[in-house]
């Protein structure tokens, strides 16, 4: 497990120093993935459902083909449901990124994140290939019956700018009835609202990476 500084993570993402972007993709490389996914497993959590994180690669069943990032199996009740999770760290330094400062204002905070969405989704389907791909069924793992997609973003995003760090969006002609989106920037600006300065994740990669780097700087 690794602890997280809440509102260093929010200001490195969200509003960085001009002179400290250049780093953004550097250590998201090192922290990306595990980040999505721990965050994701937090607002489970927080929830009371009971939540894992697969250690296993997410293909299509070909050698070829698209590729997501995580399986996260979520139980409730007696049912477990499987999202095939695609997590995306586009912050304020990427490309067509927006900043959105720390102590922005409530109504700041709405029209960014309905802004944000309407990058992201045209009224009918998602804009980006990146992110479409959620949205492809991938090889269940043995046993899954209830297989979800859910999109994870960092930035704060909302069709209707409320606090809601997850939502679902309905679906037509697809694989599935519904899409889930999950933003990261939101679920750590409710917590840092409610009073929490840092967070614990589960990131194995990170640990392991951050082992190396020990070792090579001294």
């Amino acid at each position: 497990m690794i602890r997280l500084s809440i509102k260093t993570l929010l200001l490195f993402y969200d509003n960085p120093p001009k002179e400290k972007g250049k780093h953004t993709t550097a250590i998201t490389s090192v922290i990306g993935e595990d980040l999505g996914a721990g965050l994701l497993v937090d607002y489970f959590n927080r929830r009371g459902f009971g939540v894992k994180v697969l250690n296993q690669t997410i293909t299509m069943g070909t050698n070829k083909g698209n590729r997501l990032d995580r399986w996260v199996v979520v139980t409730e009740g007696t049912r477990e449901i499987y999202y095939q999770v695609e997590i995306k760290n586009w912050g304020a330094t990427a490309l067509n990124g927006r900043r959105l400062p720390l102590d922005a204002n409530d109504e700041r905070i709405r029209k960014h994140k309905k802004e944000r969405w309407s990058r992201e989704w045209d009224g009918t389907g998602f804009i980006k290939d990146a992110v479409k791909k959620v949205l492809i069924p991938m090889k269940p793992p043995k046993n899954a019956k209830y297989i979800e997609p859910l999109i994870c973003f960092w930035d704060a995003m909302h069709p209707k700018g409320d606090d809601d760090a997850l939502f679902s969006i309905p679906l037509k002609n697809q694989h599935f009835k519904r899409v889930w989106v999950y933003s990261m920037s939101s679920h750590l600006r409710n917590l840092l609202k409610a009073g929490e300065t840092t967070v614990k994740i589960n990131a194995p990669d990170v640990e392991a990476r951050m082992d190396w780097l020990s070792k090579i700087v001294k």
